[in-house]
């Protein structure tokens, strides 16, 4: 495997924990002899978990993902051009653009759906996960590109991995002003996007989606106040 496969397999949390240890330490240069010696020592200190590599066909996956995500913000930025071209000959240039972008999309998806039904891991997990609503091509292809781990970690791990917190944490973290620690931005993002549209598509889950939110305002009301106190508290 490649050298920044290796890397890549590290989560961005790994690395935020093996820096905290190597300040911990009083490890503060960062050189590549010095991250390998860190990397040792807290191996030998820690009981750290065994990361297994991806499979091929997930590296395809999201390889293929990545690429197809640079397609579609060229897509977003000649849109935007397009209000301003001045020209209709420009004009013009740039729906061609967007219509060969589009194009390139639609090839990536069908070249990512058969790495999926290719491989008999992915399809067997995309035949579990795809009856669930809201769980669509796009998002199926992200949480095999992005979170791995997904089905060998149990709900609580796998939302803490990709930034999910429960009421209570997301209070603490608002509180003392922290963002997530989750680093599958990517994930997170796929899924509230999926599913803010299923909540509007699937008239059954309109009151759920409408409970949460208001939940959430009441969580926002109740917080302002320690919110206000820890700022005034840490402004000399």
């Amino acid at each position: 495997m490649p050298r920044w496969q290796h890397a890549a397999i590290l989560s961005h949390a790994s690395i935020h924990a093996k820096r905290e240890f190597a300040l911990a330490t009083g490890t503060l240069a960062k050189t590549d002899r010095l991250d390998a010696r860190v990397l040792a020592q807290m191996g030998a200190a820690l009981e750290l978990p065994v990361t297994i590599p991806l499979s091929p066909a997930r590296w395809r996956v999201a390889d293929f993902l990545r690429r197809r995500r640079q397609l579609v913000d060229m897509r977003k930025a000649q849109k935007l051009h397009r209000h301003n071209a001045g020209q209709p000959e420009i004009t013009q240039a740039i729906e061609t653009m967007i219509d060969l972008l589009g194009q390139q999309i639609a090839g990536l998806d069908r070249q990512i759906a058969g790495f999926i039904a290719e491989d008999q891991t992915l399809a067997e997990q995309a035949r579990v996960l795809t009856p669930v609503p809201g769980i669509r091509p796009t998002v199926l292809a992200t949480l095999f590109g992005e979170l791995p781990e997904l089905g060998t970690l149990c709900r609580r791990k796998i939302a803490s991995l990709h930034g999910s917190r429960s009421p209570r944490a997301q209070k603490r973290n608002m509180a003392r002003c922290q963002t997530p620690m989750g680093s599958r931005r990517k994930v997170r993002e796929a899924l509230y996007i999926e599913a803010l549209d299923t909540s509007r598509r699937i008239p059954s889950l309109s009151p759920r989606a409408a409970a949460c939110a208001s939940r959430a305002r009441r969580r926002r009301r109740s917080s302002s106040p320690s919110h206000a106190n820890y700022s005034s508290c840490s402004t000399p």
